[in-house]
Parts: structure tokens; C-alpha cells; sequence
């Protein structure tokens, strides 16, 4: 599959999203990410996967990460992931304007629902330290922490 076809999967779940936003606000296509990314935290459960930094990593190489790091921190993990290109495999190219509603709208929730079927005695909070719609880089930066 070339880039033109991606990048027109892209816009077209791009619109589809801001079209959420617009008729049901933020929260419709945030409680779908956070039920849709806890339903993947199962299925990898499922298959033998617990650990949630295997998962995640194996999540972000299934969306055409080429590299995924992780650094512990007192609270949690620190994980990168970089990408061939500036272009995100949920939001596209470098768009500042959508970079909020994305990370508000999908990834936040998603990342939060995945990591918390792993161990839902914990609450998770995640901060994007960098975004490829934001920054024109091609890394995601996420810090996750957890708490009790």
C-alpha cells in the first residue's frame, strides 16, 4: 500500500473523527477510544501478553513504529516511539491545529484504557511530552504515570 492510500485512510478517518467531535462533542469519540483500547489491553491479555510495556511496544510496531524505548521513572515509564516519517498513523501529518483534539479525543484515552486493563488497581495519567502533529518530529513522547 503506497502513502497516497494511507494518507487517504488518514483524512478520511481525520474527518470522520472531527465529525464526531462536532455532532457529540469530545466525549463521543473519547469514551469509544477508552473502550476500544481497553478491549485491545484484553485481546493481548488473551493471547499470553501481560506485561503492559511488551504490549504497548508491540502496539506502537503494529502502527509502523520503527523504534519504541522505554525509561523507567519514579511513577511509571517514559516510552518513544519514533516513526519513519512526520506522519502519524492516527493523525496524519504535522496539523498543530488537531494535534488537542486527537490527543484529547483518541490518544489519551486509548493509551489510558490499553495500559489500564493491564492493572486496573491503578489509575494511569499520561502527559505528551511530543507529538508528530505538534512538533514536526517524528517521535511520540509519552510519560506515563501510575498511581493507587
Amino acid at each position: 500500500m503506497g502513502m497516497t492510500m494511507e494518507t487517504d485512510y488518514v483524512k478520511f478517518f481525520q474527518s470522520f473523527i472531527a465529525s464526531m467531535v462536532q455532532i457529540g462533542g469530545i466525549n463521543l469519540p473519547k469514551s469509544v477510544s477508552t473502550m476500544l483500547g481497553r478491549n485491545l489491553g484484553e485481546v493481548y491479555k488473551k493471547r499470553g501478553i501481560t506485561d503492559q510495556k511488551v504490549a504497548l511496544e508491540s502496539m506502537f510496531k503494529a502502527m509502523g513504529g520503527k523504534a519504541v524505548s522505554f525509561v523507567d521513572t519514579q511513577t511509571g515509564f517514559k516510552v518513544t516511539t519514533e516513526f519513519p516519517t512526520e506522519f502519524c498513523p492516527i493523525g496524519g501529518s504535522v496539523k498543530p491545529k488537531r494535534h488537542n483534539m486527537f490527543f484529547e479525543g483518541i490518544c489519551n484515552p486509548y493509551a489510558s484504557g490499553f495500559l489500564s486493563s493491564f492493572n486496573p488497581k491503578e489509575k494511569v495519567s499520561l502527559s505528551f511530552q511530543k507529538c508528530v502533529l505538534k512538533d514536526a518530529d517524528s517521535k511520540c513522547i509519552i510519560d506515563a504515570k501510575f498511581t493507587k
